[in-house]
């Protein structure tokens, strides 16, 4: 048995951060699914007694890392996904746009409704995929993606920051609470790393990725190092009994 950390690119500051930590599970394997865009699309199956990615990519990284066509019960699972808004945030639509319960003059209001219609949109593909894991009785956890980043979207694109404070919010409520209420454990970004806003601090922001690029939205290892100890934490405590095994 093993635990397998897996999901969107940004399991990758977690990958790093696991690297440097001194007490860890042998049998723990952090490792990216894919492209985060591939969450708008069925990426994934319910097969029997197991969880296929429809997805080619996905399908062909899960083998290669796991040697696993799917998800189901001989493994502790650990999904990376569902609480970055980046595809709900990107662009210039939130620049002259707000939501209507914020009331800012010169913005063109959003409805409540809407604003639920989107984040419930952003969020679906996810959902089913949650959902067919617990039904195949799979032992997992969510781990929530790192908090987003204020500079991409108030430095770079001008969007007002309440205005990225409630849509983001809002968004990250909603997929917590279905989490909750699916009885899903749930593992929340580490407090330290957000500021007053919510937003990542910049100390644990990645600015540049392995070729010098810039990175528009990932973590880094400061913060995987504090993400993955919470991880194992959650894991140890929602699952002892196999835990017990490593």
């Amino acid at each position: 048995m093993s635990i397998y950390v897996t999901g969107n690119s940004h399991v990758g500051a977690l990958a790093q951060g696991f690297a440097s930590l001194e007490s860890k599970p042998d049998d723990m394997k952090i490792f990216a699914l894919g492209s985060g865009a591939h969450e708008l699309t069925e990426f994934s199956e319910r097969q029997g007694v197991q969880v296929v990615m429809r997805n080619p990519d996905y399908a062909k990284n899960l083998f290669a890392q796991t040697g696993l066509k799917g998800v189901g019960q001989n493994h502790v699972w650990v999904f990376v996904m569902g609480s970055h808004n980046s595809r709900i945030l990107r662009g210039h639509f939130w620049r002259n746009a707000a939501p209507s319960t914020l009331q800012m003059e010169g913005k063109r209001p959003v409805s409540e409704g809407l604003l639920t219609a989107m984040i419930e949109g952003d969020q679906e593909k996810i959902r089913d995929f949650l959902s067919d894991v617990k039904r195949v009785g799979a032992r997992f956890l969510v781990a929530a993606c790192p908090p987003t980043r204020r500079d991409r979207f108030c430095d770079e694109q001008g969007i007002p920051v309440e205005v990225l404070r409630y849509v983001n919010g809002r968004a990250c409520d909603a997929f917590f609470q279905w989490v909750t209420e699916q009885e899903i454990p749930l593992v929340r970004p580490p407090e330290e790393c957000m500021d007053e806003n919510g937003f990542l601090r910049s100390e644990y922001t990645k600015f540049k990725t392995a070729s010098g690029s810039p990175d528009p939205h990932h973590a880094n290892a400061a913060y995987g190092e504090l993400m993955t100890s919470q991880i194992i934490k959650a894991v140890r405590d929602a699952y002892p009994d196999a835990w017990k095994l490593h």
